[in-house]
């Protein structure tokens, strides 16, 4: 009816939710999780008079602008009119039969209440960004004689619903990497010819499937990220990635602060947090934070310290921050002679990393206390990031942290990143920078009478 024609793990997912009350797929990026989602969900309606259909995802976006989008060009371009009316996010074939989607917000499961049918389905997609007291609300909907729930999404953290459904026993499940779909497998493309570059010899014509993960992609994330990045582990090889336990910041964390939208109050200051590089590959950052959201608003390569200073005098003409952060190690300290010299009339810092932390318990440099107040930030969702700039994602999911002999927490310096390959994190330490001016960390004080009243990390 829909004219479609599904590639061979698509057309096993489906068939699986024929016979299974549940199915969880985690894949790769872009290998058609929406377009499967959406087949699913008019198949299930059409074929089963008086049904539900319930789609969610973690944002609007992907509700709205990429799931109900597939489904209502699916729904346009049937071999022959399916009937009902199609909307934004709704499908209406009488008022007890139909298909609706929403967004599956962290604070609301009562939403999946009141729903009731003898047919359910419900899609979630990009499920690693669903709460367990949503999966809770969703479960309370999938109690009735023929219920279906279908999970897709990227894998970027087992401790959810999602990740736990690949350790349960019950359940149907997949897992698709980029190498299983059509343009890899028609040409017989394997991770060792990405890693040797053969896979250009093997691309003998036109990709089967243009809009699918390509070959060009993958040989991309292979060269900047490697074969033991978080990165290429979740969004390549469909598999969640195995170093969580030492990861300082967590892909879901990330991604979830990617689709967070915070916008600035009137009252919100503005501040630079700049990481200098004079000359090779890496970058200068100008990282603006505002309020709690937080941009690059200029980036660099290879300048000495002047021009590096005048493009940092340039931006703040611009943005008047108020404090000014800035990497102080090695060309560094110039620029921040430089700007302290030149009108600017805002605090300029010098913060070097490697210099004592104002918490010396806890740890064991600057560099550790700066990047333990950015993850918290992440942990408790109070930063909003650039939803497009991936190189911020893979440089903050590489960090690692450990526990040195002492008990104080310590961050992977650069160059133990390098030893293992990784790049500087240039737009992750700029990052950190920006949020220096934040207030760091919270503790429960036993004030005694003659106390101090508030904790000391004012700037």
């Amino acid at each position: 009816m829909l004219g479609d024609k599904p590639w061979p793990i698509q057309a096993k997912i489906l068939k699986s939710l024929v016979h299974n009350r549940e199915t969880n797929v985690k894949s790769s990026h872009s290998v058609g999780k929406s377009w499967v989602a959406a087949r699913a969900s008019l198949w299930f309606l059409f074929n089963y008079p008086g049904s539900l259909v319930i789609t969610t995802a973690p944002t609007d976006r992907q509700v709205r602008g990429i799931l109900w989008k597939e489904i209502r060009t699916a729904f346009k371009n049937a071999k022959l009119p399916l009937g009902g009316k199609v909307l934004t996010q709704q499908l209406n074939i009488r008022d007890d039969w139909l298909a609706m989607g929403f967004t599956a917000n962290d604070y609301d499961p009562d939403k999946f209440q009141g729903f009731h049918s003898q047919h359910v389905l419900v899609v979630v997609d990009e499920a690693c960004g669903i709460t367990d007291a949503i999966d809770q609300g969703i479960e309370s909907i999938l109690s009735s004689e023929h219920s279906r729930l279908l999970r897709i999404g990227n894998p970027t953290n087992e401790n959810t619903p999602f990740g736990r459904s690949f350790k349960a026993a019950e359940g149907s499940k997949f897992t698709i990497s980029a190498f299983d779909t059509p343009n890899m497998t028609s040409f017989g493309i394997t991770p060792n010819d990405i890693v040797s570059g053969a896979w250009k010899e093997k691309v003998v014509s036109s990709l089967p499937y243009p809009t699918l993960v390509t070959p060009q992609w993958v040989d991309h994330q292979y060269k900047k990220w490697g074969l033991n990045s978080p990165i290429w582990q979740a969004r390549v090889m469909g598999e969640f990635p195995s170093n969580q336990d030492n990861t300082l910041i967590p892909l879901s964390w990330i991604e979830a602060a990617q689709r967070r939208v915070i916008e600035p109050s009137v009252n919100d200051k503005i501040t630079f947090g700049i990481d200098v590089s004079r000359f090779g590959a890496n970058e200068t950052i100008v990282m603006k934070k505002h309020g709690n959201h937080a941009r690059i608003v200029g980036s660099w390569g290879a300048a000495d310290t002047m021009q590096t200073s005048g493009k940092i005098i340039h931006l703040s003409n611009q943005w008047n921050p108020v404090n000014i952060f800035v990497d102080s190690v090695g060309v560094g300290g110039g620029v921040v002679d430089r700007l302290r010299e030149s009108h600017i009339k805002y605090g300029v810092y010098d913060v070097n990393a490697g210099s004592s932390a104002k918490d010396k318990t806890r740890f064991l440099n600057m560099r550790a206390e700066l990047f333990w107040n950015l993850r918290e930030k992440f942990e408790k969702g109070e930063i909003d990031i650039d939803p497009h700039d991936e190189d911020l994602v893979a440089q903050l999911c590489e960090i690692q942290f450990s526990v040195a002999s002492n008990g104080k927490i310590k961050i992977e310096s650069k160059d133990d990143m390098r030893k293992r390959g990784i790049n500087s994190p240039d737009r992750a330490d700029a990052l950190a920078l920006a949020f220096k001016g934040s207030k760091m960390f919270s503790y429960d004080f036993e004030l005694s009478d003659a106390g101090r009243q508030e904790n000391p990390w004012k700037i």
